[in-house]
């Protein structure tokens, strides 16, 4: 199904979303090593909200690497800068956010495409973390896990900020753990009125069970 994203469409041209992930394995096989636990934890169908944390660009990218499935990531509006990036990321089924606004045009999108039984990747932080620790999660994925009544499947990425730290370019050869923690519901709160209150006590405990799994991997070596 396609869906309006400002004047773009979500689309993913899935021919190019296989040509990438081969081209990706290969550079896994030879010039990255990622450890991949727990993807079994991914829905293989219906709605779901892929959440994590976020050190380098090439999260979303190694994410969705292991996957049958295409994540729709959401991202930052000044990732769109030129036709290439623009073309590579609409391909990939990204949703443009407007990070300076009440972006509601890019939250009607992730609620269809929830609604649609796809999976939505989002990192509740906002940005990169550039202190090598998880910060604090913004309300936005509560409010859709309410509001769409998705299950969400925690995420923990470790390594990344030192192959590719934020305003590099390329990367590094290395090795990164990514580990998917078990899909979990916000269902004692569906119906209830959703208070600030309510919002923030779901958010922190969207944030723990991605901080629970980091700690599970961020002494894990790296050569």
């Amino acid at each position: 199904m396609k869906h309006l994203n400002s004047t773009r469409l979500v689309r993913v041209n899935l021919t190019w979303l296989r040509t990438l992930k081969f081209l990706v394995r290969i550079i896994c096989k030879t010039y990255l090593h990622v450890d991949y636990q727990g993807v079994e934890n991914v829905p293989s169908e219906g709605a779901c909200l892929v959440v994590s944390n976020h050190f380098s660009g090439l999260d979303p990218f190694l994410i969705g690497l292991p996957l049958d499935r295409p994540i729709h990531y959401v991202s930052k509006k000044e990732l769109f800068r030129g036709s290439i990036a623009s073309w590579f990321l609409y391909s990939l089924g990204t949703i443009r956010l407007d990070r300076d606004v009440m972006d509601l045009a890019a939250a009607r999108i992730v609620i269809q495409l929830l609604r649609d039984g796809e999976l939505v990747g989002i990192a509740p932080e906002g940005t990169r973390s550039r202190i090598g620790e998880i910060m604090e999660f913004k309300n936005g994925v509560t409010k859709l896990a309410l509001r769409t009544r998705s299950p969400l499947v925690p995420v923990a990425v470790y390594g990344t900020a030192q192959l590719m730290p934020p305003g590099a370019s390329f990367f590094k050869p290395g090795k990164v753990y990514i580990k998917f923690g078990q899909a979990f519901t916000l269902s004692e709160s569906y119906g209830k009125n959703i208070t600030p209150e309510l919002l923030e006590r779901h958010t922190m405990e969207i944030r723990q069970k991605v901080v629970e799994l980091f700690e599970q991997i961020r002494y894990l070596p790296l050569l």
